[in-house]
């Protein structure tokens, strides 16, 4: 049983790594992204943050990958993966009633469900910690 769970935990560090890791072809392209995938347009006024933002996001979705690899890393970076995504959720959610954030509004779901599975990744974890401790 606790392989079984060792490898969903790994599976989904895998899947949530390269998923969040995808939003940093934003920082190579964010007139494209901005434009054809989030129908937003593109602001060049905006353009560093806009690449640091999503650098920052690609770098924590290889962190996450690694740490599939790596359980010293899972607790803490699981722990900043959840409350990154929960706080881009609870912007967007407040955003909705402003036409600007009418595009955003299929990170909800996505960002909420990654949070559910790293949750289970957490939970996971913690209880490992327990067991080695008895």
């Amino acid at each position: 049983m606790r392989k079984k769970f060792e490898r969903s935990t790994k599976l989904i560090l895998i899947l949530c790594g390269l998923v969040t890791a995808g939003l940093g072809g934003i920082s190579i392209s964010p007139e494209f992204f901005l434009e054809k995938i989030f129908k937003l347009d593109y602001i060049q006024t905006y353009d560093i943050i806009i690449r640091h933002w999503s650098a920052s996001v690609f770098i924590l979705g290889v962190l996450l990958v690694i740490s599939a690899f790596n359980e010293k890393w899972r607790i803490p970076l699981v722990l900043f993966a959840i409350l990154e995504k929960m706080y881009l959720v609870v912007v967007c959610i407040f955003a909705m009633k402003y036409t600007y954030g009418k595009p955003f509004a299929i990170i909800i779901p996505l960002d909420t469900a990654l949070c559910l599975l790293l949750v289970f990744v957490l939970l996971n974890e913690f209880g490992k910690s327990k067991r080695i401790k008895i």
